[in-house]
């Protein structure tokens, strides 16, 4: 673990102590909701009244932890003989024991199964460090389970829909969820829960929490707050031009934000109610704005969203000014220094590096569009280049409806940037770890939990053998 790292998830230890000993149960649990509104509505004494609440949040934690162990008690032993198994660095042969759910020397006693992995590369279970739809749907659950994708970060869904689906995550997919995002009453994402009608006071605390102000962040933080957990999430985009933006009304919501002056004390709120907090970030001065307030999570990588993303957004005059002043997106040594040092961690979210044109197009239309995404890519590869050379973690997130972080991963390795390794590293390693930082999970070795994923070939010579799994394993097999 970086230092910056360390030091970051340590200044917010004691308050999501707090929070978890006060609500164990799920989101849905009215109350949960009560205990963490009295907890969410002390924020500011927070760092007063630490000590008073620790032994009440220790508790919690240890009734927890009881019980798990307990059910882990009669859990199966297994011996894992023939594979080849992920070490951070490469794969080597090694037999494998299972006991009590996780990976152990040797279990006492003898195993209750052996499985034969001849010929199989084993890595651990895959993280999607940012998504929404599976919130929403039951069979994009399943289809996470199908692909090996075992831990998810849902970057924000309504209070209400995870209430009632919470429930979905209890099996071989869990998540970790945020709700009811803070923006600006104008900014994105309202733009989506507009259409067709809707109206902002309709999802206002629900799906968003709409602030202005800080009498808005005043009024509104003990209830958002009190719907969250684990953490929180912010939008900012193009916040260096907020104040020409903010009251034009030509300007779409897709590219307006929050006030950023508004987040570090958001951040400040988050941390001392032991919440951890996620930025939207569309540009290099939202990254360092974001990074420089305290932000845990940059829920994008700037250049994600850079120009059109289709043929049809070539007619929004916004979109080709993206690409046509590129130095908006590029981040520089010092961005990234700095993120470092905060201890971020960046998420991917490019979805992809362009779309097959018409066999038919206009000949001059075909170099444009190819020359604009030239320049997206180029501007994507230079900041992950300095991002990785500084040391800062990197998670992968699709932020796809119907896509995955195996997805993803493929399309980052496309850019040349990471070999496979590193790649598979971000994949199985570090996203895992984001979603669930106080889990034993993204290794396989002796005391972490006994998940993993056995595929047909190895990855290292293959990305696209990150699709060909043969078994999937959460402390025991899981059906195919």
């Amino acid at each position: 673990m970086r230092l910056g790292a360390g030091r970051r998830r340590g200044r917010v230890a004691a308050g999501r102590a707090r929070a978890a000993g006060l609500c164990l149960a799920a989101l849905a649990s009215a109350g949960c909701a009560q205990a963490q509104a009295g907890a969410a509505a002390g924020a500011d004494d927070a760092a007063a009244d630490t000590a008073a609440v620790t032994d009440t949040a220790a508790a919690g934690i240890d009734t927890a932890a009881a019980v798990t162990d307990t059910a882990r008690a009669g859990a199966p032993a297994y011996e894992i003989r023939g594979a080849r198994w992920w070490n951070g660095e490469g794969f080597e042969p090694r037999t494998m024991h299972v006991a009590g759910g996780r990976f152990v020397q040797r279990p006492p006693g003898r195993a209750d199964s052996v499985l034969d992995l001849s010929g199989a590369w084993v890595v651990p279970p895959y993280g999607e460090a940012h998504t929404h739809s599976p919130a929403y749907s039951r069979e994009r659950v399943e289809a996470f389970e199908r692909a090996g994708v075992f831990y998810a970060m849902i970057m924000n869904v309504h209070a209400s829909t995870w209430a009632e689906n919470a429930s979905w995550f209890e099996g071989p997919v869990e998540a970790t969820a945020t709700v009811a995002a803070f923006t600006a009453p104008n900014g994105h994402p309202v733009q989506f829960g507009l259409r067709g009608g809707g109206r902002l006071e309709e999802f206002d605390g629900d799906w968003i929490t709409a602030v202005a102000s800080e009498a808005d962040v005043e009024a509104k933080w003990a209830a958002t707050a009190a719907l969250n957990r684990d953490f929180i999430k912010t939008f900012l985009l193009y916040s260096d031009r907020y104040e020409e933006r903010a009251s034009d009304e030509t300007i779409p919501p897709r590219y307006r934000g929050m006030d950023p002056a508004l987040l570090p004390g958001l951040v400040r709120r988050a941390h001392a109610a032991g919440l951890r907090v996620a930025t939207h970030v569309r540009t290099r001065h939202d990254f360092a704005v974001a990074a420089a307030a305290g932000t845990d999570i940059l829920a994008h990588l700037p250049g994600f969203s850079m120009g059109p993303g289709s043929l049809e957004e070539f007619d929004d005059p916004d979109r080709r000014a993206d690409l046509e002043n590129p130095d908006r997106f590029r981040l520089t040594p010092a961005d990234v220094a700095a993120a470092a040092d905060a201890g971020v961690t960046v998420i991917t979210t490019i979805g992809s590096l362009g779309q097959p044109l018409p066999e038919d197009i206009d000949p001059d239309a075909r170099a444009y569009v190819e020359g604009l995404w030239r320049v997206r890519r180029d501007i994507l590869a230079h900041n992950l280049r300095l991002l990785r050379d500084a040391g800062v973690t990197i998670a992968i997130g699709s932020d796809a409806g119907e896509g995955d972080p195996v997805e993803e991963a493929l399309v980052v390795h496309e850019l040349d940037v990471f070999d496979p390794a590193e790649i598979l590293h971000m994949l199985a390693a570090e996203s895992p770890r984001l979603i669930f930082p106080e889990r034993r999970i993204g290794r396989l070795e002796e005391g972490f939990e006994a998940s993993f994923l056995a595929l047909e070939a190895n990855p290292l010579e293959d990305m696209a053998a990150l699709r060909r799994i043969r078994l999937r394993f959460k402390g025991a097999p899981l059906p195919n």
